[in-house]
């Protein structure tokens, strides 16, 4: 099969983990050693897996003695970026027994820091090791849904750097391992309707009991994916959302299936702090038919943003071998779209983790860094491509006005813009201007509104809904504003166009332009 083929090929793909280490030492035989050699066997992890930039977090080292003896007392310090933030005694570990240690650390600056952790003795240093940590501008989900042991590996599948939140995790090895790795795990419930009736709203509100858990995830909701829906589930939707009122700290979440129904879905805006959509384009691609898979994500990002609760709602798409299967590039050119589309989702979940080949796997996860955590440059060359004017005569000037975003995680370093003109007749084009900007803030995307009173909702106004005595537009992220000025010195229909160059970060429609039309005189 034409898919297996190219799973196969990434087998030989290195994929950069954000992990350094590989000097272990000892010193007389003290038995004390802890190492970043791997992701999976890192002594060194943070809590959250992926902080937000002014919030606590906590750095977390394990030292082992692997002596039949007791080791001597060491000390440990914890560095970042090169600074001391913090060192500890640790007194005589025990035979091949291992010690937990940990910092407090709240980063005030998002971007990628180096932890670095040095143990000595009487001065000696004995052991060190580095970890890379990503601290992000705002909260982020970047999920599986499920994170166990790999049947026929025997292993645990935990070489992905980036998963912060996983669903569908019960072993109690799993369980220990991803917490000490700071991720988010939910405790599944199904939605079905048949147990609801059998267990009532306890068979969710029991999920609080099990302190192993960080929230609940409650899974479909018996929807099929005709988009029929029994109305009696909506009993149970109902009375859980009373006990969440009164326990808003308790995380929750919902798997969302089949279509995105209306009187369904504004029920998530009482309850759920977070909900998943599945979208998985290779389970439906024959009922699309003659229909777009791309068409199927608009209607879900669509159908979130008129319920207001986008903004708390990240896509899952598949990767499971399953009904075909999904290519590297299929699942890259996904999340594209999404990211354009809607940028406000803070976060993606990945199904399903025991059906996906290792090597599409950590693509995948390469994936979240690249389009989530990483700088994100991009424009709407409709809205953010803008001329001071479209008709001026030979001899006036013209302000090109270029909005530029970042919908990253983090801060981006330098980012250039170029501005060119070409003049449609005889195809030749000329550099109007060159800008940068040393960096582009990530920011939070945010609803830009109108009174009612302001605006008509007429058809010049799409994406535009009425919400009360508001108009509410797709959302607008952060954003920066560039300006160059050009005088042409000749008549003519001119292609502006304006090209974003960012210097090692991801760019997101890199290209946008207007037509600018220059006479003898106006």
């Amino acid at each position: 099969m034409e898919c297996t083929g190219i799973l196969e090929s990434l087998a030989v793909m290195s994929f950069l983990v954000m992990v350094v280490l590989q000097s272990i030492s000892f010193a007389d035989n003290t038995g004390l050693w802890f190492s970043t050699k791997t992701v999976e066997d890192s002594d060194i992890t943070v809590s959250p897996a992926i902080p937000v930039e002014g919030e606590q977090a906590e750095i977390i080292f394990r030292i082992h003695n692997s002596e039949k003896t007791s080791s001597p007392e060491s000390n440990l310090e914890c560095y970042c970026n090169g600074e001391l933030i913090g060192q500890k005694k640790i007194s005589k570990l025990k035979a091949n027994s291992e010690e937990v240690v940990s910092f407090p650390w709240q980063p005030v600056h998002n971007g990628i820091y180096k932890i670095t952790g040095k143990l000595s003795i009487g001065g000696k240093q004995i052991a060190k090791a580095n970890y890379e940590v990503a601290v992000v501008a705002k909260k982020l989900y970047l999920g599986w849904c499920d994170g166990s042991y790999h049947k026929s590996a025997k292993k645990l599948l935990g070489y992905c750097k980036w998963i912060n939140l996983l669903t569908q995790v019960k072993n109690p090895n799993d369980i220990k391992y991803w917490k000490r790795r700071g991720a988010m795990l939910l405790l599944e419930r199904k939605g079905e309707l048949e147990i609801l009736k059998k267990e009532g709203v306890k068979y969710w509100l029991s999920a609080a009991d099990d302190k192993r858990y960080d929230g609940l995830a409650i899974n479909e909701f018996n929807m099929d994916y005709f988009g029929e829906i029994d109305q009696q589930i909506f009993k149970y939707v109902d009375e859980f959302k009373k006990w969440k009122e009164k326990h808003p700290d308790y995380f929750v979440a919902a798997w969302h299936s089949g279509p995105l129904q209306e009187e369904f879905c504004k029920r998530y805006r009482g309850f759920a702090d977070l909900v998943m959509i599945e979208t998985y384009t290779n389970y439906f691609r024959g009922r699309f038919k003659e229909r777009c898979d791309y068409r199927y994500i608009d209607e879900r990002i669509d159908m979130a943003r008129k319920m207001d609760w986008l903004d708390k709602a990240i896509m899952s798409p598949c990767t499971t071998v399953a009904y075909g299967g999904v290519t590297p590039d299929d699942l890259e050119s996904q999340i594209r779209y999404i990211r354009q589309r809607a940028p406000e989702m803070p976060g993606l979940i990945y199904y399903c983790g025991r059906c996906t080949p290792p090597p599409l796997k950590k693509f995948a996860d390469k994936l979240l860094f690249k389009y989530f955590i990483k700088p994100v440059i991009t424009f709407w060359p409709e809205n953010d491509v803008r001329l001071s004017d479209y008709r001026i005569a030979k001899g006036e000037k013209v302000e090109i006005i270029t909005t530029l975003h970042n919908i990253g995680g983090i801060d981006s370093g330098k980012v250039t813009v170029n501005i060119y003109a070409q003049r449609i007749s005889d195809g030749k084009r000329e550099k109007i201007k060159t800008l940068t900007i040393d960096s582009l803030k990530a920011g939070d995307v945010k609803l830009e509104r109108w009174p009612a009173k302001d605006i008509e909702p007429y058809v010049a106004f799409p994406g535009l809904r009425k919400k009360g005595t508001e108009f509410t537009n797709p959302a607008i992220p952060a954003k920066t504003v560039l300006k160059a000025e050009w005088k042409p010195s000749q008549i003519g229909t001119y292609k502006i166009e304006v090209e974003i160059v960012p210097a090692e970060d991801e760019c997101l429609n890199p290209l946008g332009s207007k037509f600018l039309y220059v006479y003898n005189s106006r």
